[in-house]
């Protein structure tokens, strides 16, 4: 009879860990998965999202040239038809102003430019108070009497661009507007 010492150290009892073949496939599963996982996630920013802070960016821009300026102040154009709008002075609001980075007209058409890869964006409702235009006075607040939404869609996807009236504070949001006291569950995603 073997003594307690014997079946430890015997080589019949050597301790088993896993084989080469059983750690590639292992490691083969997990990288397919995670190939899998990394493909069914959007990691990039679709196209009505991209839009969507594109403009309000140009929002943003606009108030700046209007307190920049505040003698003539500064409006921006939704040309809906065209997929476009500009920055232009409320003397000549179909005139675009000179975009000072690029020496070239403020105008975005989606499509062309630099919003080139924006090819399928189109504007869905757009509340401006009756007309295409958002002005800024030399405060930096808009003309409306409501806050303009701005919608964008595209690749099924939606999303709202907000200028308050009161602030002309700018914010995005995902899927359906929010309202004034409306619960954030209700309205999706909401970014500054």
């Amino acid at each position: 009879m073997r003594t307690k010492q014997q079946l430890l150290t015997s080589p019949r009892r050597k301790r088993r860990g896993f084989s080469v073949a059983e750690l590639v496939l292992v490691v083969f599963i997990m990288g397919v998965l995670s190939a899998v996982g990394l493909v069914s996630m959007n990691l990039k920013p679709t196209e009505a999202e991209a839009a969507a802070r594109t403009f309000a960016g140009d929002v943003c821009q606009a108030e700046s040239e209007a307190i920049a300026r505040p003698d003539l102040g500064c409006v921006i154009k939704l040309d809906t038809a065209g997929k476009r709008y500009w920055l232009a002075r409320p003397a000549t609001p179909d005139t675009p102003i000179t975009n000072v980075v690029t020496n070239k007209p403020f105008l975005v058409s989606f499509g062309s430019g630099a919003a080139g890869r924006l090819t399928d964006v189109t504007f869905g409702s757009i509340s401006l108070g009756g007309d295409s235009v958002v002005q800024f006075d030399g405060l930096g607040s808009p003309d409306q009497t409501a806050d303009a939404t701005v919608e964008f869609t595209a690749g099924g996807e939606t999303y709202y661009v907000r200028v308050a009236a009161t602030s002309g504070v700018v914010t995005v949001t995902r899927g359906t507007v929010m309202t004034v006291g409306q619960s954030q569950s209700l309205g999706g995603a909401e970014s500054n």
